[in-house]
C-alpha cells in the first residue's frame, strides 16, 4: 500500500510485530473492508475488518480445522453463526462473545442431536437431547448431560419421568 501520514493506507499485506500477516485494504495503518488474517499460530480469519478488528461477516478456522461461519464484533463471533469442528460435530445457532451461548442446535459426528439454550457449548435451560433409536430426553439441564430433570420418551410417544446424571438417563421411580 502508500504511505499517507507515516500510516500505510489502499490494498496492501501487513506482518504484524507478532508475525501475523494482514492483506486487504488498509487506513492509518487499520484494515478496513475484505480482508484475510494469517494468524502466526496457524488460525486465520477470512471477511470482513473495521479499524483493524475482525467485525463484520467472515469464516474463522483454527489450526486444529475448527470452523466458525459467524459475524464476528471486537474479534469474537456474536449473533447467529454456525461451527464446525474437526471431529466432525456440528453447531448452528446463536453465539455470544465467541461462545455457542443462545438457542442452537448440536449435531454430534455420532448421530446424536442436541437443541435448546446453550451457555459456553453446553445445554442450559430448556432443551431435547435425541437419540440415535428415536428416543429423546426433553426437560430442563443444567450443565449439558451432567444434570437434567424432566421426560424420556420413546419413538412410541410413551412418556416417563427421567432425569440425567453424568451423562445417563435414570427413569424417575422406576
Amino acid at each position: 500500500g502508500d504511505i499517507v501520514a507515516g500510516h500505510i493506507s489502499g490494498k496492501g499485506v501487513y506482518i504484524t510485530k507478532g508475525m501475523d500477516r494482514i492483506e486487504g485494504s488498509f487506513v492509518d495503518a487499520k484494515a478496513n473492508g475484505p480482508a484475510v488474517y494469517l494468524f502466526a499460530s496457524g488460525d486465520k480469519y477470512e471477511g470482513e475488518m473495521v479499524a483493524g478488528g475482525l467485525s463484520g461477516k467472515g469464516v474463522y478456522t483454527t489450526r486444529n480445522r475448527d470452523r466458525i461461519e459467524a459475524t464476528f464484533r471486537d474479534g469474537k463471533a456474536e449473533g447467529e453463526g454456525v461451527c464446525y469442528f474437526s471431529n466432525n460435530d456440528r453447531y448452528e445457532g446463536q453465539m455470544k462473545s465467541g461462545a455457542l451461548t443462545g438457542k442452537g442446535k448440536y449435531f454430534y459426528s455420532n448421530g446424536l442431536r442436541s437443541e435448546g439454550e446453550f451457555v459456553d457449548g453446553r445445554l442450559a435451560g430448556k432443551g431435547t437431547f435425541y437419540f440415535n433409536d428415536g428416543s429423546r430426553f426433553e426437560g430442563e439441564f443444567e450443565d449439558g448431560l451432567k444434570k437434567a430433570k424432566g421426560f424420556s420418551i420413546l419413538k412410541d410417544g410413551s412418556r416417563r419421568e427421567a432425569e440425567i446424571v453424568d451423562n445417563a438417563v435414570k427413569i424417575v421411580g422406576g
